[in-house]
């Protein structure tokens, strides 16, 4: 029998480059706001000005997720998928800035 989305065990990998992301991987017990909060709240401990995740362009539930809490779209990939069974599908690229976190 499944957890309930908001019990259920998750991992968060929040990785990037620069000032937006860094190596995160860790393993939570709580609901998926909570869980962008921790992992925010990590990468700012440890320097960085904010987080970004990639959604592809079909999971509309996740997409609404990240823009719900504060996260502001920042491009597409269109070229991910390409000659895959996927062709046609994008990467949307959402970021979070700690100063806009809600």
């Amino acid at each position: 029998k499944m957890k309930s989305m908001t019990k259920q065990t998750r991992k968060i990998a929040i990785l990037g480059a620069g000032s937006w992301g860094t190596a995160l991987a860790s393993t939570f017990s709580m609901n998926g706001n909570q869980l962008i909060k921790e992992g925010l709240r990590r990468a700012v401990q440890l320097g960085y000005k904010g987080v970004y995740a990639v959604c592809q362009d079909n999971n509309l539930a996740a997409c609404q997720f990240y823009l719900k809490i504060g996260f502001q779209i920042g491009g597409f990939n269109d070229f991910d998928y390409n000659y895959t069974t996927q062709s046609g599908k994008s990467d949307i690229y959402f970021y979070l800035d700690k100063n806009s976190a809600r």
